[in-house]
């Protein structure tokens, strides 16, 4: 598949302008990246809080059951008072282990959050490093851009060379850092 991707990119490449451009470059330095990046930073804070007094209370929850199972093996309890003591340890038993599957299922819910969160995010950026990358080629004939930074299911680059000339990277680059909000110094 890929080699008649090639090879249809090679005829057309006789008709066709091509750019390269890095996105992962691009996308590094658009303004609401390092925004994104502290909103899921502070959003990951919270949850990091709330997992540790999760977890404090799943600590406390095992100290008491195994509390408990010293008290229903106690030899200083007669039989029936022994009895009623694991009968307790069986509802302690439970109640740590409905928790422990809470904390894993809070823990799971949160990390699928956050990376939802973190690609719709991206997604956003990408779009409008798209928008800025159509407004440059505008008028200037090119038909295709490749992302340079981009690997294929090898794990290699896609784009094995590109002249320079055909690299619009720090263009676009500069589209983008007219996009930061101006700061008065």
């Amino acid at each position: 598949m890929a080699t008649v991707a090639l090879g249809v990119l090679a005829a057309a490449q006789a008709e066709a302008k091509i750019a390269v451009v890095d996105m992962a470059e691009l996308v590094k330095a658009h303004p609401k990246t390092k925004e994104d990046r502290a909103i899921l930073e502070k959003q990951a804070e919270q949850y990091r809080t709330e997992q540790i007094a999760m977890l404090k209370k799943l600590k406390k929850l095992k100290e008491e059951y195994l509390e408990a199972g010293e008290e229903a093996r106690s030899k200083a309890l007669s039989e029936q008072a022994r009895a009623e003591k694991k009968a307790a340890l069986g509802d302690k038993r439970v109640e740590l282990m409905e928790y422990e599957k809470e904390v894993r299922e809070s823990l799971r819910r949160r990390e699928k959050l956050l990376a939802g969160q973190e690609r719709r995010m991206l997604e956003r950026i990408v779009d409008r490093i798209r928008g800025e990358i159509v407004g440059y080629i505008k008028g200037k004939g090119y038909t295709l851009v490749l992302d340079r930074s981009a690997l294929g299911v090898t794990g290699m680059p896609l784009v094995v060379h590109a002249e320079p000339r055909d690299d619009i990277t720090d263009a676009v680059l500069k589209r983008i850092e007219a996009l930061a909000p101006k700061t008065e110094e």
